[in-house]
């Protein structure tokens, strides 16, 4: 099992990287353009880290320091949930390569975990991108000590999980009560649209404020965090206290759901992509057949196909 869900796993990164492009293309101008593509993104990652970084100094000066661990575990947390819930459609249930993938001698247990291992891995950037920044700038501004700092480190290899799950489990969720549907595609564009919205709304109640509002909201932030975030509330503490019986509760929480999580999905894995790619049952009856133009009929074949694909459609809605 080790060995095919490595395999697996390796063959969606050098699909991710473009690594079988770089080393094995014979086109100069295809390996010009991922060295520029590797170039840009690296800056655009450092880029992202300085501002973090900013972020973590401005309230650091503000003297709440000690807000950082919860504060940053609140932003990861929120940023995975909403882009691993922009690309949750199509991750698990409804690849378009599923066919090939399970006439391989593969349990569904590895396609789901080197799967969900590679959105893991891409939300581990937002980790690093978030918390590592908190992470230096507590340990030069709060005196916590180093096996503060050194758990608080430790936790951003655990944050993404719970909310990737969550996202996860909502897509798979929105695509089995979509396939039921005649016209599951839209029906799954719609309720996903529906979620970004209510999410975008909710995150357009902090634009513009000054410092002192947003270290309140900060301070809000971090105590309601503490009590309806049972994640967020074991970092603080364990940092805070030094506890790493509180750090081992949060990672054990967060491997037990990711578990239980791709337990639950194996089980109804493969009756839900079969769900998803079968029509349902239709009533044919008789009707006059009707005539449209050529335009009329090319427009609405483009709706389709259009239509067809519920990330593109959700990603140029959105």
């Amino acid at each position: 099992m080790r060995n095919k869900y490595l395999l697996l796993l390796k063959m969606q990164l050098y699909n991710f990287f473009g690594i079988n492009r770089i080393f094995h293309s014979h086109s100069k101008k295809e390996k010009q353009r991922s060295a520029v593509m590797g170039v840009l993104a690296i800056i655009a990652l450092a880029l992202m880290i300085a501002y973090s970084a900013i972020f973590s100094i401005g309230i650091a000066s503000m003297g709440a320091a000690s807000i950082l661990p919860t504060i940053s575990v609140l932003i990861c947390s929120v940023l995975t949930l909403v882009l691993t819930f922009l690309k949750s459609s199509g991750v698990l249930i409804g690849l378009r390569d599923y066919d090939m993938v399970m006439s391989l001698p593969v349990k569904s247990t590895d396609v789901i975990l080197s799967r969900i291992t590679m959105v893991y891995l891409s939300n581990l950037f937002i980790s690093v991108i978030v918390v590592l920044p908190a992470v230096v700038i507590f340990g030069l501004n709060a005196d916590s000590g180093i096996v503060a700092n050194l758990i608080f480190l430790l936790a951003l290899l655990f944050i993404p999980i719970i909310p990737m799950i969550i996202s996860l489990g909502i897509g798979v969720l929105i695509t089995a009560v979509s396939s039921k549907s005649k016209h599951k595609n839209i029906l799954s564009l719609a309720l996903s649209t529906l979620a970004v919205l209510l999410i975008v709304a909710a995150s357009t109640q902090v634009q513009n404020m000054d410092s002192s509002e947003i270290l309140n909201i900060g301070l809000v932030l971090s105590n309601t965090a503490n009590r309806i975030y049972p994640p967020a509330a074991f970092i603080s503490t364990a940092v805070q206290n030094q506890s790493w019986l509180d750090f081992f509760a949060f990672a054990g929480l967060s491997v037990f759901i990711g578990g239980a999580f791709v337990a639950v999905v194996a089980h109804f894995y493969q009756r839900m992509n079969t769900a998803t790619f079968s029509h349902p049952d239709t009533k044919y009856t008789e009707k006059t057949l009707k005539v449209s133009s050529p335009a009329k009929a090319m427009y609405k074949r483009e709706f389709e196909r259009y239509f067809s694909c519920t990330i593109y459609a959700l990603n140029s809605t959105i």
